[in-house]
């Protein structure tokens, strides 16, 4: 019997862009793109306009996109 695969939501913290192969609701799993405050959905299609071509030629490589994450926070100034 096969172990059915369980995604969490995918939530940003504030600051925050993340990047994660998931599933969002009555949809297949993909690669799922999450913003906190004090960003923009703006940076996050900039995210999704630049990572494809990195993950295409990572699974050419060899590599399991099921396993990415990526996330980055905004600097923070003193």
């Amino acid at each position: 019997m096969a172990v059915k695969k369980r995604y969490r939501r995918i939530e940003a913290k504030d600051g925050e862009l993340k990047c994660q192969y998931g599933k969002l609701p009555y949809c297949n799993p993909d690669i799922v793109y999450s913003w906190g405050k004090n960003t923009s959905k703006s940076d996050a299609r900039l995210l999704h306009g630049t990572i494809p071509k990195l993950i295409d030629e990572l699974v050419k490589r060899g590599y399991d996109v099921t396993t990415l994450k990526f996330s980055i926070k905004k600097y923070k100034e003193i």
